[in-house]
């Protein structure tokens, strides 16, 4: 498969994978991506039970095998059809710009498109309703920046891997 039709198809299929994941987190109970919201919401919110902390990490869990694992075989597939072979650059170039795709996703869709523009109820936290904090679109975009940064090193790490097995 050609390098960009790769980052195209499985980036989309892993921000439709994860989008879900975090919408249907929010739906259910946005408290448990709490450490994702503004630090002014933070402060006002209880601290998470020891329920909602065993469900996060669950949550978690879960999000990061798609993260990772989407990239990773979407880039052995890859090798696979390259005989074999891959370079570093090629590798790293498919890993992160999938990891990209989905970054530009959460950002710009989920959150300065829903939960900044349109801020539905059910992303609202109990006790933070009408706060300013919910429109901070330098928290998201800070929040995408460092998302760049993290998706980086993971993607040179296994970049480094897949192209030496």
């Amino acid at each position: 498969m050609h390098l960009g039709w790769s980052i195209m198809i499985y980036g989309i299929c892993l921000s439709i994978i994860l989008s879900t994941i975090i919408l249907v987190t929010l739906y259910y109970n946005p408290r448990l991506l709490l450490q994702s919201y503004p630090a002014g919401i933070q402060k006002v919110v209880a601290e998470k039970t020891k329920y909602e902390k065993m469900q996060t990490k669950f949550v978690g869990i879960f999000f990061m095998l798609f993260l990772i694992g989407i990239p990773v075989v979407s880039t052995l597939l890859m090798k696979q059809s390259y005989g074999g072979e891959i370079s570093f650059l090629v590798a790293f170039i498919n890993m992160f710009g999938i990891i990209t795709v989905f970054n530009v996703v959460d950002w710009l869709i989920i959150d300065w498109l829903l939960i900044c523009s349109v801020t539905p109820k059910f992303v609202i936290i109990n006790g933070t309703e009408g706060m300013s904090e919910y429109k901070n679109h330098f928290h998201h975009f800070r929040g995408f920046v460092i998302g760049i940064c993290l998706s980086l090193v993971t993607s040179l790490v296994l970049a480094t891997v897949i192209s030496l097995l």
